[in-house]
């Protein structure tokens, strides 16, 4: 559990830790330069039950950004599987114990993936009235190992829609080191789909429907900062997906893989920065919506805009999902022929 001035939801975080049925478990929590008494807690944690609980620091107790600190507690770690929690969701308190279980049966799968529910009812939340939502699996075959690079695929064709939260993880450890953990590059965003990218060209992935977490919505999250500093824009070109869709052209490279759905992927995530004019072009007419509705939002009633921005919102996502399960079925249709193939054989 990386944290950085996370009082506010850590002593929640850890406790959905404490509560899990799987008892067999240690939590590193990772001290990213908090200032607001949030060290001092964890160090209270630590205190109250020392032989599952340690806490770590950078050596000069600074701020390095979420890829680092995220590799800080790898480097610590002592258990088989290693999971990641954010310091502001909770894990549901079967979590650990199916996910280990699943590994256990399964010792060809490099992860377990599950899903999450978009926790709005959280004391002190859902301001805006939207009702918690249970995220569905991806399009894709559930509870058998699902080979690479499929699910990297799907990632990049569903725009994001088929990115599964960090907390829905399960990896084993020495998979993980032996990828070299996450980019400390990536400081603030998309250190988790570095790592995915890395896991999902790696070996097979479990994929469950269980929803085993509560993924907190609240606007003073990090993906929600990013928004505000433009440095993250859903749906939109952006500088954090930049840096993410060239490292993993890179990346792809280096490993010489030459599946053609991959690369046609990669090249449709990256036609917007290699020709920046022509993208704009294209989406001219919503680029000018854009800006009518950052005009609206500052000068209508939030009660008349709130509800039209939400539609549309909802619109991309029902785009998106479309998206996924197109790709989720030419995966299917893929792995059905490889089926049949091995059988023949």
């Amino acid at each position: 559990m990386v944290f950085l001035n996370a009082r506010r939801f850590m002593d929640e975080a850890i406790e959905s830790v404490r509560s899990q049925a799987f008892t067999d478990w240690e939590l590193v929590l990772v001290d990213d330069g908090s200032d607001d008494g949030s060290h001092e807690l964890a160090a209270g944690h630590v205190a109250a039950d020392p032989a599952r609980v340690r806490l770590v620091q950078h050596a000069d107790r600074g701020n390095h950004g979420i890829g680092a600190s995220r590799n800080l507690g790898l480097s610590v770690a002592r258990g088989e599987f290693v999971t990641f929690l954010d310091a502001d969701d909770v894990y549901l308190p079967k979590r650990l114990e199916t996910h280990v279980a699943l590994l256990d049966r399964h010792p060809e799968a490099v992860m377990v993936q599950s899903c999450v529910e978009y926790w709005h009812s959280w004391s002190g939340g859902n301001r805006g009235g939207r009702a918690d939502v249970r995220e569905s699996a991806p399009p894709v075959p559930i509870d058998a190992p699902v080979d690479p690079p499929h699910l990297l695929v799907l990632m990049l064709r569903s725009k994001g829609h088929a990115v599964p939260a960090i907390c829905s993880l399960t990896v084993r450890l020495d998979a993980v080191r032996s990828l070299g953990g996450f980019d400390a590059a990536f400081r603030h965003a998309y250190e988790d789909q570095v790592l995915l990218a890395k896991l999902y060209l790696m070996g097979s992935t479990l994929v469950i429907a269980d929803v085993l977490a509560r993924y907190r919505q609240h606007s003073q999250s990090l993906v929600h900062r990013l928004e505000r500093e433009g440095i993250y824009v859903p749906g939109w070109p952006n500088p954090a997906h930049r840096a993410f869709v060239e490292w993993l052209q890179g990346y792809v490279a280096a490993q010489g893989v030459a599946d053609r759905s991959l690369h046609a992927a990669l090249s449709e995530e990256l036609w917007p920065y290699q020709h920046a004019w022509a993208w704009r072009m294209r989406n001219l007419p919503a680029l000018s919506m854009r800006g009518v509705r950052r005009l609206a939002q500052r000068m209508v009633p939030a009660v008349v805009v709130e509800p039209l921005l939400e539609w549309r919102r909802r619109q991309k996502e029902a785009a998106a999902a479309q998206r996924a399960i197109e790709e989720g079925q030419r995966i299917a249709g893929t792995l059905r022929a490889q089926s049949r193939s091995r059988k023949r054989t």
